[in-house]
């Protein structure tokens, strides 16, 4: 391809993605309440810490109990981050951490459920504090 050309494509590409960013920023605002900045940062560090394999980081980004299939039950209800890490590998599956590391943040889906990575293998949100704004991200679902 002509490098002119390719250069003026991606020059052109760059707007459409900060508008996307921008639309995806606004619904995480109205829909899911959510600070942009702060579900970016929680977003990232998903990704991050994913990619990494870092389980420690990736259990404290989890609200418990937290419902989840294990490979012989389904439905296990995990209480605590230590019972999380003696599953982490059957919770953080191949399927959750490649959806994670697939995902871009301008196609994240946000509706009033929350803010969903992949096809819905792993959601997060914001969770009410003391003052009862969405003060706390984290993870309150992973579909393995």
């Amino acid at each position: 391809m002509n490098p002119v050309l390719l250069t003026l494509a991606l020059l052109l590409a760059v707007p459409c993605l900060q508008g996307q960013a921008s639309e995806v920023d606004a619904l995480i605002q109205e829909v899911a309440g959510v600070d942009p900045k702060e579900a970016k940062a929680f977003f990232l560090g998903i990704k991050t810490e994913a990619a990494a394999l870092d389980r420690l980081a990736l259990v404290k980004r989890v609200a418990f109990p937290l419902t989840v299939d294990l490979k012989a039950r389904r439905n296990v209800k995990l209480r605590n981050p230590a019972q999380l890490l003696k599953h982490f590998d059957e919770v953080f599956t191949p399927k959750v951490l490649g959806a994670i590391h697939g995902q871009a943040y301008e196609d994240l889906f946000v509706n009033y459920q929350g803010i969903m990575i992949g096809s819905g293998e792993v959601w997060f949100t914001g969770l009410k504090g003391p003052s009862g704004n969405f003060d706390q991200l984290r993870i309150i679902t992973i579909n393995n």
